[in-house]
């Protein structure tokens, strides 16, 4: 269906949101000074997740494997696909939230670099979430950049 060129194309805006986030998590330690860092993060993956989706239709309509689609089923796509990342990324916080305690209550140490950084979490607080309504920001911060970037991407394309 798609070449591995064409999806590494389609996968490097959200591969690099992606990368700054663990840089900035792990190696400069931006949440340790700016826990409100995840704001922009959540949204620059929002953004980032519906230019994707968009670049994604677009490559199988060059290809002639999609008929011409509406712009608003585009955005309702890319917006669809946010919401899964946005949910997938979330399931992952509440897992290793519950891995970290898992571990720190029977003494298991968590390797490498993943490791230090729960550590490190573990002396902030014990969880990468604060809660539901951190969740729901996040989430609903993601779905914003991305019905914000697909709705520009696909209406300036039609002008």
């Amino acid at each position: 269906m798609l070449a591995r060129r064409e999806l590494a194309n389609i996968l490097v805006v959200p591969t690099g949101v992606l990368a700054v986030h663990l840089v900035m998590a792990y190696v400069v330690g931006i949440y340790r000074a700016y826990p409100s860092f995840d704001i922009p993060m959540h949204t620059a993956g929002g953004i980032s997740i519906g230019i994707a989706a968009v670049l994604f239709i677009r490559t199988l309509q060059r290809k002639r494997k999609l008929p011409a689609l509406p712009w608003w089923f585009v955005v309702l796509f890319a917006v669809a696909m946010t919401a899964l990342a946005a949910t997938l990324w979330e399931f992952f916080e509440f897992s290793a939230d519950n891995l970290y305690a898992l571990s720190r209550e029977f003494g298991f140490p968590l390797p490498g670099i993943f490791g230090e950084a729960f550590e490190d979490l573990g002396r902030r607080s014990l969880s990468f979430q604060e809660g539901l309504p951190d969740t729901m920001l996040d989430m609903a911060l993601g779905l914003a950049g991305g019905l914000l970037s697909s709705a520009t991407t696909v209406l300036v394309k039609r002008k």
